[in-house]
């Protein structure tokens, strides 16, 4: 006869299949200790244990949502991060289809499949803010003081030269200071409104970079152009963002993004245009009176 503990264990390998099913796991553990007189605790760490050994329950895997996003994806998201100067997911999430394109246009996704590609294009904000949460928070030169409030409400847009292939209307916005090499003081800045498209550029002058003088250039400078304006793209300057975020929400259908901090050929054209349309024109002295000013947008009326 077979003793006490064999009848335990043939009756554990009889049951143990039906056990891991989970569909009658309450009323097997309860008969398995009606027959052996085992506590029911007992009794559940030996079929854990039994299973466990035998592989039948590693054949269920984690319980739990299956993971959707791996490291290709992660990587994908890293690079359109780092490629933006690491904005916040918030700031990231809109613009991270174009950013992944243009990782593509230079190359930088090579490596990794288009069907990778795309489910990393879907990535939730919710997601995004978890694989971004991971990343070591880069430490910068510097970081942008003052009112950092409107730096948040614009996107970055590291790409806007390809609206040189549509439509007029896609601006540039730069300025050009006339300090001579001397910051003390106010002195006279240049406006520089450059379409992509058309290439018409619009040249105004103030005095100071203070937003008054900016707001009052701006309405020059858009007085000016003689198509509509539907996108501008200026660098990073809190004056000159705070005047074109003010005319943005002022006037339906006019976006507003800005480029990367320390990035100029984000700006390529309207560089270009500061140097080609300004620099050589009035040269590169110090201008800093309102007598100045005046003289200069009457050059650039008839230039």
């Amino acid at each position: 006869m077979r003793n006490e503990k064999e009848f335990e264990m043939e009756l554990l390998r009889r049951l143990a299949r039906e056990y891991a099913g989970r569909k009658r796991r309450s009323e097997i553990l309860s008969e398995y200790v009606e027959l052996t007189g085992l506590k029911r605790p007992t009794a559940q760490k030996r079929f854990r244990r039994y299973l466990f050994k035998d592989g039948v329950s590693n054949k269920r895997g984690k319980r739990g949502r299956k993971k959707l996003y791996r490291n290709a994806h992660r990587e994908i998201v890293k690079l359109c991060w780092e490629y933006l100067l690491c904005p916040c997911a918030e700031r990231l999430h809109p613009v991270l289809n174009d950013t992944v394109e243009r990782l593509i246009q230079e190359g930088l996704l090579i490596g990794y499949s288009q069907a990778v590609i795309e489910e990393a294009k879907g990535v939730s904000l919710g997601t995004l803010k978890r694989i971004i949460g991971g990343f070591e928070k880069p430490i910068f030169r510097r970081k942008h003081r003052g009112n950092s409030f409107i730096h948040s409400q614009v996107p970055i847009e590291a790409d806007f030269g390809k609206n040189a292939y549509r439509e007029p209307g896609y601006v540039e916005v730069d300025f050009v200071e006339h300090k001579g090499g001397r910051t003390e003081g106010r002195f006279a800045i240049t406006g520089v409104y450059t379409d992509l498209s058309s290439q018409w550029t619009v040249r105004a002058c103030g005095y100071g970079k203070n937003l008054e003088s900016i707001r009052q250039i701006d309405e020059r400078a858009n007085g000016r152009i003689p198509f509509r304006v539907v996108h501008y793209h200026p660098d990073n300057d809190q004056s000159i963002l705070r005047a074109l975020f003010e005319r943005a929400k002022q006037t339906p259908g006019v976006k507003l993004s800005r480029s990367r901090p320390y990035k100029k050929n984000d700006n390529a054209h309207v560089e270009q245009k500061g140097g080609d349309k300004v620099r050589k024109l009035v040269g590169y002295r110090r201008f800093d009176t309102l007598e100045d000013v005046s003289l200069l947008n009457e050059i650039y009326e008839v230039a």
